[in-house]
């Protein structure tokens, strides 16, 4: 590598790729390496027939115009040449016997649908009318940004503190209508225990007109990222897996390829998740406690909402139909030894950039198993026949509710978390969890930002933070970035 001080970045998910373009434009001589074909890591898409599968991104902070956040991507030319698509509806719920509610993105849409699903819960709908106006005035995802931001947020963290211990269910107990109660905690991607803070911050969002859609998916957006960093100078090396991060004395120097190959640099950013790296590719040497007890002490889930996808191409149109569905069951589904009652759909229809006129895809969205999935990866075809069984149940399962929809499938697919440790090389093919200590450590300095004892070694990504989100990893690398400047006696540049 020639030029200035040279970096070596592990992984082109979009941590990676954002870290290569902040430290290109500051002025570093700069290499990603990544084990799979192309870029983007989670954040990828895949071609079946005339159909292109999505895996990552449903909702994009900071793509509204004015949102705080939209910095970050006009830095890292993100959004460069690419369109947004702003859904009038951010979620559909549906029960079987025909009751549904629909969260609009405007606020007044949404405390009109509540008021006419449950008009005897008029006391609970204006107190949440009152915090959604709220946070639509405050910009949480924009103060990450910079100190003005934070400054803004500060005389809010009382109520944001209380709001990030109650979850959508505890909200949902809160009516006094039985379908509003079980339909209300799936409103977020289907996750009843997650925080009440992040539904009031997307109904905020969305009210501002941010948390949109990039239409062409998931890997336009990342090639978007991969093409400024390969027109600032920086080198991409695919099929390239790292083993071993090179370290000499108290520095870390280069690192080990799976070939053999060793290649040296004055720095090393590790945007791989936070196990392999620190376990892995640095055998353990540098961590601190918290470390020890978040990796190994087995306080990672043994399943992971979202951690399998079933993909239908299908010869329907579903432009009439809202592009985020759940589907609230009478009787649970069986998906890998645990009961679900409801299931949650992404529906893509020509706008989407994903299928041509008249076609569309279906996304159901599934808990994971990561270990038994696992055992059966080890014999090929168990692994295959448990994967047709998952789609046949599934197909059966919306029949009802998509009326012909067997006889118009197309194409199919399914993704479980072994598919994405087999791809990305993420450590159980899972994202980060929430750690059960010191998280105001963690909210302050990240979970494994530098590694204790280690010099010229930095990490970029959602492990880092502990953190999950394409913003979060974005923001990672760029805080990574401004670190390493910051030592080497560089302005930063955004």
């Amino acid at each position: 590598m020639k030029g200035g001080r040279s970096v070596l970045i592990i992984g082109a998910g979009i941590a990676g790729l954002s870290a290569g373009i902040y430290a290109c434009k500051n002025g570093y001589d700069v290499m990603i390496l990544e084990m799979h074909d192309k870029p983007g890591g989670m954040c990828t898409s895949w071609k079946r027939g005339d159909y292109l599968f999505d895996y990552s991104i449903h909702n994009l902070a900071g793509s509204g115009k004015d949102a705080g956040l939209r910095k970050l991507w006009e830095e890292l030319g993100a959004l460069d040449g690419l369109e947004v698509i702003d859904h009038e509806e951010f979620a559909r719920v549906e029960d079987q016997d025909g009751r549904s509610f629909t969260m609009y993105s405007d606020i007044d849409r949404t405390v009109a649908e509540l008021r006419r699903v449950s008009p005897d819960d008029a006391d609970v709908i204006d107190s949440h009318e009152r915090m959604a106006r709220r946070f639509a005035r405050l910009d949480l995802f924009g103060a990450a940004m910079g100190m003005r931001g934070m400054l803004r947020i500060m005389p809010h963290l009382r109520t944001v503190s209380w709001l990030g211990k109650e979850t959508m269910e505890d909200k949902a107990a809160e009516f006094s209508d039985p379908f509003l109660r079980r339909a209300f905690p799936t409103l977020q991607y289907g996750f009843s225990n997650m925080p009440l803070i992040v539904h009031y911050i997307f109904q905020g969002g969305l009210d501002r007109g941010d948390l949109g859609f990039v239409r062409g998916g998931s890997l336009k957006f990342s090639r978007n990222l991969e093409s400024r960093f390969l027109a600032l100078g920086g080198k991409m090396r695919y099929r390239s897996r790292v083993t071993e991060v090179i370290v000499e004395g108290s520095a870390a120097t280069g690192v080990r390829l799976a070939d053999g190959t060793d290649l040296r640099a004055d720095a090393v950013i590790s945007a791989a998740d936070g196990r392999s790296t620190i376990f892995d590719l640095l055998g353990g040497r540098f961590k601190d406690q918290l470390m020890v007890d978040y990796y190994q002490s087995g306080w990672w889930p043994k399943d992971q909402e979202m951690g399998t996808s079933v993909f239908l191409g299908v010869k329907r149109d579903l432009s009439d139909e809202s592009h985020a569905l759940s589907l609230l069951l009478k009787e649970p589904l069986s998906v890998d030894g645990r009961d679900i009652d409801h299931l949650d759909l992404e529906l893509f229809d020509a706008r989407s950039g994903l299928v041509p006129d008249g076609k569309g895809v279906i996304k159901v969205n599934l808990p994971c198993n990561y270990d038994r999935w696992k055992e059966l990866r080890a014999d090929g075809n168990a692994y295959l026949q448990a994967k047709k069984g998952t789609m046949e149940t599934i197909v059966s399962t919306l029949e009802p509710r998509f009326p012909g929809l067997r006889e118009q499938v197309e194409v199919s697919d399914m993704t479980t978390l072994v598919t994405c440790e087999r791809y990305t090389g993420c450590f159980r093919g899972l994202q980060p969890w929430g750690s059960k200590r010191d998280q105001t450590r963690i909210a302050r300095k990240g979970m494994s930002r530098t590694l204790p004892g280690l010099d010229n070694f930095y990490m970029a990504g959602q492990w880092a933070e502990a953190g999950i989100g394409i913003p979060t990893a974005a923001l990672s690398a760029r805080r990574a970035v401004r670190a390493m400047c910051k030592k080497d006696g560089i302005r930063f540049r955004g």
